[in-house]
């Protein structure tokens, strides 16, 4: 694409040019940019100063530019592209005005596409005749756009983070007894882990503008697996009752959004008893039923599992049972509440297909009722306190690339102690090197999609001509990055979603290695 239609798009690169080099050649080949490299910070910013780039992109961790003087540049530039590994910093950057901000490390075909959005977005404002409420809506898309990205790089390392906490938590739990006190506390963090990594899942979701679909969930299993942090959230005043279905109550809809109503409810609870109280959470199945209906005669109802959160708390009187779940409504003071709680309820509960309904009376409590649809049978739980023994070993060599320092950690300590034998390395040139120097076979390789200089399945296609009969894992910590492995929606691609435990990885690393088709996808597509 040519500036105006007269000259190439000129972007500035600064900062490692190691890990730049990727994007540094892809630039140089195009035809469409003109490529300007900047030796050093105080480069950068003169180069900034002169106006010479359309686009800029600039490493902030290396270049050691004053902030204040960067934000200034950056609010002069129409179009400017900045990664870091300070997520304070990139919400300066974008308030200056950058039109993107990513957080390292950034997959290069990742931060191409970044530019030739820049690039568009830039281009198309500069048409003839553009009123300016397209524009600032374009501005505003953008934006938009920017924070689900910037969204998804947060989450993506709150995945790592959580690989780590749900592997090492299980490699200990593993190795107490099940009546050992210690086995509870681990379990907890267990859970907790899980749960932070379901809010990290809809993080990637939002930023990717996709909603995970409903499964089915056993609405029994997930209170009862919350009840002790719930118990702790309700307070010692309040005395927590389960009182569950003996049947189990399968529902279909997103599990962690299921855990926020139940969440928000509880606190809203909580907040009506003051003083102390009883709160009871129940679930009921309700079979279908034949009903009335004033146009169609008979009909049958549909068959619900019912969630119910009842308190003794306050109450509420006609009026403003009426309007509760109202965005914004809130009968408390300024600084105590929202009034977005039970609106987010009521927008979750829509979203999983469902209704609520409230019942209330001032003095007398009140009681939420949410009607679920049904689903089939829900996935049996992990048996957290299986033993060591249970676990798939193997004795074959594996190779793992991850950047991750943490993650690669636990990977090597988890395998090697399950017999395998392990190779490590943080990117394609280590992984390259062991490959060629490695005598024995190299059974299967293990790399993470997001790397720092070519993502995993260029790694992989690339390693495939030294090792051809060694197969292929790829783990992520963004969201079904299957399209990005293969440039398609293909399901034969072997991939475990991080956060994983151990427990998985174990199955999934056996699971490969025993496959006797194709050693692994070699097709190339986006990075994810």
């Amino acid at each position: 694409m040519l500036k105006n239609g007269s000259r190439p798009y000129r972007v500035l690169v600064a900062g490692d040019k190691e890990e730049l080099r990727p994007l540094i050649a892809a630039l140089a080949q195009s035809e469409h940019h003109e490529l300007i490299e900047a030796g050093d910070g105080a480069g950068a910013l003169l180069l900034l100063r002169q106006g010479v780039a359309d686009t800029a992109v600039l490493d902030l961790t290396v270049l050691g530019i004053d902030p204040d003087e960067t934000l200034q540049e950056i609010r002069r530039m129409p179009g400017s592209v900045s990664d870091s590994r300070d997520i304070h910093f990139a919400v300066e950057v974008m308030k200056a005005g950058a039109a993107d901000f990513m957080l390292k490390p950034v997959p290069p075909r990742e931060l191409l596409e970044s530019i030739r959005h820049v690039e568009r977005s830039s281009c198309s404002r500069a048409g003839a005749g553009a009123p300016r409420q397209p524009e600032a809506e374009a501005r505003q898309a953008d934006r938009l756009q920017t924070l689900g990205r910037l969204t998804s790089s947060v989450a993506h390392e709150m995945n790592n983070q959580m690989t780590v906490m749900l592997g090492y938590s299980n490699l200990v739990l593993r190795q107490v007894s099940p009546g050992d006190p210690l086995a509870d506390h681990l379990k907890e963090i267990n859970r907790a882990a899980e749960r932070a990594a379901s809010l990290s899942r809809q993080l990637l979701d939002y930023g990717r503008k996709r909603a995970q679909p409903p499964q089915a969930v056993d609405l029994n299993r997930l209170v009862a697996g919350m009840a002790k942090m719930l118990e702790r959230l309700a307070g010692e005043q309040i005395t927590l009752e389960l009182a569950l279905d003996a049947a189990p109550a399968l529902v279909k809809a997103d599990a962690p959004q299921l855990e926020q109503v139940i969440l928000n409810l509880v606190l809203n609870a909580r907040d009506a008893m003051p003083q102390g109280g009883a709160l009871t959470i129940a679930t009921r199945n309700r079979p279908a039923v034949p009903q009335r209906n004033g146009t169609n005669g008979s009909a049958a109802a549909q068959p619900r599992v019912l969630l119910l959160v009842s308190d003794d708390g306050c109450g509420m009187d006609p009026q403003t049972r009426s309007r509760i779940f109202e965005p914004y409504f809130t009968t408390k003071a300024p600084d105590q509440g929202t009034g977005l709680g039970l609106s987010i309820i009521a927008k979750l509960v829509k979203q999983c297909g469902g209704a609520i309904h409230v019942a209330s009376s001032p003095g007398q409590g009140a009681t939420f009722t949410i009607a679920l649809p049904v689903a089939g049978g829900a996935d049996s739980p992990v048996e957290l306190n299986a033993r060591l023994a249970d676990l798939p070993r193997g004795s074959e060599t594996v190779l793992v690339v991850e950047d991750n320092d943490e993650v690669r950690g636990l990977l090597e300590n988890f395998l090697s102690g399950h017999g395998y034998t392990i190779l490590e390395a943080q990117d394609y040139s280590q992984a390259l090197r062991l490959c060629q120097q490695h005598d024995g076979a190299i059974d299967l390789l293990l790399t993470d999609v997001a790397l720092p200089f070519l993502d995993g399945p260029e790694v992989a296609a690339r390693l495939s001509v030294l090792r051809p009969g060694m197969k292929v894992l790829y783990m992520s910590g963004y969201s079904n990055p299957r399209l990005s492995l293969t440039g398609q929606d293909d399901e034969d691609v072997p991939f475990i979603q991080k956060p994983f435990s151990t427990d998985k990885l174990a199955a999934k690393v056996r699971e490969v290695l025993n496959h006797t088709g194709h050693p692994g996808s070699r097709k190339r597509g986006p990075s994810g």
